[in-house]
């Protein structure tokens, strides 16, 4: 028995992008979905209680039911409702207890994420706290899981940092729109990101030591010198060695003077230690016997003698 085959009735079909068919599919969302269809026969122009009212649904239903979608770019704005389907009148306001108990009761992916926040905090969610939290879940483009995982980011970040009390959902709230901002939409993404964050803080922390700073917090400028090192391409050991020839030079580890050794190092192309220690170490049998009118461009050193204990330095350095 052959397999029937069916066709659209309509001939004045909406045609939709495959692409567009396979996010709704990916999505795998039905409240989602009617309401895609909603907004397509309407041109793309809705309002929310337009939307309820023409679906029997909700405020709160047509309401999630865009965040969803605006999390799979299926309609578009950061603020996870197009403005451009809203009225002035009715632009995304602060929600009521009651649209964000019916949320929870018609919304399963919301209703697991409060259940998920109650359990990190330890206790049931009060009242503007719901309201922050829906605030966040609907306003933004990212799944329940990375909004579970930045919750728990940030009460660790308080931890690590000293802090008695754990941060609030309004703090939490601001750290997802810098999320959104770097489009972490997904599980994956958001922990490469973390892992990211972990790596360049121990790299922050050891340019630190190097620094000779080990008894107290980083000044701004010198939280500015270690970011831009980093962006630079630079490991803690090529600033111990800046630091090294700085200390060598002035008798302290003093940043700035740090800084201009490295922009040095840039500006020659010396990125590795293996670079800074091989290369120079070239330059030195070069420049041994000769007059030292390149030794500031290099180092910063101006004299033989600065320019011996750099070299003791490397060569330390290589025997290592």
């Amino acid at each position: 028995m052959s397999e029937k085959s069916f066709e659209i009735i309509d001939p004045e079909a909406v045609i939709i992008a495959v692409n567009t068919i396979d996010r709704l599919i990916q999505l795998g969302d039905g409240d989602a979905a009617l309401l895609y269809l909603y907004i397509l026969r309407t041109s793309g122009k809705i309002t929310q209680k337009g939307a309820a009212e023409a679906l029997g649904k909700s405020d709160g239903w047509v309401a999630s039911a865009l965040a969803r979608l605006s999390m799979f770019a299926l309609v578009g704005s950061p603020d996870g409702i197009d403005d451009s389907m809203l009225t002035d009148e009715e632009a995304p306001k602060e929600y009521t207890i009651e649209e964000i108990l019916e949320a929870k009761e018609n919304d399963a992916n919301f209703a697991t994420l409060i259940d998920e926040t109650q359990s990190i905090f330890g206790r049931h969610l009060k009242e503007f706290e719901l309201k922050t939290l829906y605030a966040m879940y609907i306003g933004h483009h990212l799944p329940i899981t990375v909004i579970i995982l930045l919750i728990n980011h940030c009460i660790d970040e308080a931890k690590m940092s000293g802090k008695l009390r754990r941060p609030s959902l309004s703090y939490i709230k601001k750290a997802a729109d810098d999320w959104e901002k770097e489009e972490l939409f997904t599980l994956e993404l958001a922990e490469e990101y973390l892992k990211t964050l972990d790596n360049t803080r121990a790299l922050r922390d050891d340019m630190k030591i190097a620094m000779g700073v080990v008894d107290r917090e980083l000044k701004p400028s010198e939280k500015a010198y270690i970011s831009s090192w980093i962006k630079l391409g630079y490991t803690a050991q090529a600033v111990e060695i800046a630091a090294e020839l700085t200390m060598e030079n002035t008798g302290e580890r003093i940043f700035k003077y740090a800084n201009s050794i490295i922009l040095r190092w840039k500006k020659r192309g010396l990125l590795t230690v293996q670079d800074i220690v091989t290369k120079d170490s070239v330059q030195q049998n070069k420049t041994k016997g000769n007059d030292l009118r390149n030794l500031d461009e290099k180092f910063g050193v101006t004299t033989q003698e600065e320019f011996q204990r750099m070299e003791r330095l490397l060569e330390r350095l290589k025997n290592d």
